[in-house]
């Protein structure tokens, strides 16, 4: 996956390379690596939010992994601001992932 965003962003393709990345922070984060995983889920964020890799989904996507990633750091506060967010993206894009994040933030 990193040789796969070098060489997506050589090409000048921003949004792919934008989306490995994020990929690659959700699974360092689910392999416990939550430092490197995190460092590159917010390298991803304001890339969705802006420019040639501008994505509501993507941003949403990262946000819940974001919360994902505070959650496994024992952050519930920091936790829960990021599946709002995400939640607040995906009301219009996806009902079923918005559904999902309501569940989450209901969960003591």
């Amino acid at each position: 996956m990193r040789r796969a965003e070098a060489e997506l962003d050589a090409l000048g393709e921003t949004y792919e390379a934008t989306r490995v990345l994020a990929l690659l922070g959700h699974v360092l984060v689910r392999a416990g690596d939550l430092e490197g995983g995190t460092r590159r889920l917010r390298e991803a964020l304001p890339r969705f939010r802006a420019g040639s890799a501008r994505s509501e989904h993507w941003e949403a996507r990262c946000l819940e992994w974001l919360g994902l990633a505070a959650e496994s750091r024992g952050e519930a506060e920091d936790a829960a601001g990021h599946y709002a967010a995400a939640r607040d993206l995906f009301r219009r894009l996806s009902p079923e992932d918005a559904d999902r994040l309501d569940s989450r933030l209901r969960q003591p």
